[in-house]
C-alpha cells in the first residue's frame, strides 16, 4: 500500500511538519491570502470538507500530543480523486513562499516501510492519521503510529 503526504520542510516548534492544509490553512485565517487566493482556499477545504470530514471530528482525540504525538493525515495512494485537489494548495504555498515537500511510503504486506522524500519549492480513496512517519511506535489504538 503506497501513502502520500504532503508537509512543510521544517517541523514545528513540537517537533512536526504540518501538512498542507494546515499550512494553507494559517495563511487563510492570518488574512495572508489575496482575494483570489481566499476563494481558491474557500474552494478547496469545502470541497474535502463535503467529501470526506476531517479525522478530528469523528474523534477529537486524534490529534491529541498527547495520546497521539506527531500524528499526521496521509493519502492513501489510490485516492486519486483527493490527491488531484492538492495542486491549488501547493501552488498557494509556492506563491507565499513556504517550502513543502512530498513523502511517499510504501508498506509491504509484512509492515515493512520503504520511503521516499521529494523536496519541492516550486512549482486515497481517504486520509488515513498515522503518527511520525511510522517510526514504530505504538498509538493508543495499539496501531503503529
Amino acid at each position: 500500500m503506497l501513502y502520500l503526504r504532503y508537509q512543510s520542510v521544517s517541523p514545528n516548534h513540537r517537533g512536526v511538519n504540518l501538512g498542507i492544509f494546515a499550512l494553507v490553512n494559517s495563511l487563510g485565517r492570518g488574512g495572508e491570502l489575496s482575494e483570489e487566493e481566499h476563494v481558491i482556499w474557500r474552494a478547496g477545504n469545502d470541497w474535502y470538507d463535503a467529501a470526506y470530514p476531517n479525522p478530528s471530528s469523528t474523534d477529537p482525540e486524534i490529534y491529541d500530543h498527547e495520546l497521539n504525538p506527531g500524528a499526521v493525515a496521509w493519502f492513501k495512494g489510490s485516492a486519486h480523486h483527493l490527491l488531484e485537489r492538492v495542486e491549488p494548495y501547493l501552488k498557494l504555498l509556492d506563491a507565499h513562499q513556504i517550502g513543502w515537500e512530498k513523502l511517499t511510503v510504501k508498506v509491504s504486506w509484512h509492515g515493512h516501510l520503504r520511503g521516499r522524500r521529494a523536496n519541492h519549492r516550486r512549482s486515497t480513496s481517504q486520509i488515513v492519521s498515522l503518527g511520525p512517519a511510522w517510526l514504530g511506535v505504538q498509538n493508543r489504538y495499539g496501531a503503529p503510529t
